[in-house]
């Protein structure tokens, strides 16, 4: 199977004992994707030439050793190991799949309509939580906008800590264009 390495979904593991099996990123062969969830967040991936590969549960830090650099990973999945197609060096792998959550239940099927699109930078978003010292927010958007001579703007995302005691700070990032389509 081949896949961008630019892809570091083992970051987004669970880290949860009690659920081995949200621990792994998970090879669905039917989907042709690699796929994780830790409850919080779902990330589905496509892959290419994995007509020979089995269906298994990829261990976070065999699958981090496979993302490491740039380019197109080349892996194997086959009796129970993944193999790394370059450098031959295979690590064992859970080939039991019946565990893993029914991820397709949540996913929007392709012909929903759309309610609501926004672009936001990741980054910043992060920077802006590390400012507000929270990793949990809410983002609260607003209708108004507003305009200067030559442009209009959407009015800014307005940032806050969770934590419903911290009202008095207060952080804002700009929504990102999106292109139509």
């Amino acid at each position: 199977m081949q896949y961008d390495k630019k892809y570091k979904l083992h970051k987004c593991v669970s880290k949860d004992a009690s659920r081995p099996a949200l621990q792994s990123v998970y090879f669905d062969k039917a989907e042709k994707s690699l796929v994780i969830t830790n409850g919080t967040v779902l990330a589905k991936i496509a892959v290419s030439d994995c007509e020979q590969d089995q269906a298994a549960l990829i261990d976070d830090k065999a699958f981090a050793s496979t993302v490491k650099g740039k380019g197109i990973a080349a892996v194997s999945i086959q009796d129970g190991k993944l193999t790394d197609t370059c450098t031959g060096v295979s690590m064992p792998i859970d080939p039991e799949t019946e565990y893993y959550p029914a991820y397709e239940r949540v996913m929007p099927k392709q012909d929903e309509q759309v309610t609501f699109k926004l672009g936001i930078n990741a980054k910043e978003l992060f920077n802006l939580s590390q400012a507000l010292g929270n990793e949990k927010l809410v983002l609260s958007f607003y209708e108004k906008g507003f305009e200067t001579d030559d442009r209009s703007y959407k009015s800014a995302i307005t940032v806050r800590a969770w934590d419903e005691q911290d009202t008095e700070n207060v952080g804002l990032i700009m929504p990102m264009k999106i292109n139509n389509d």
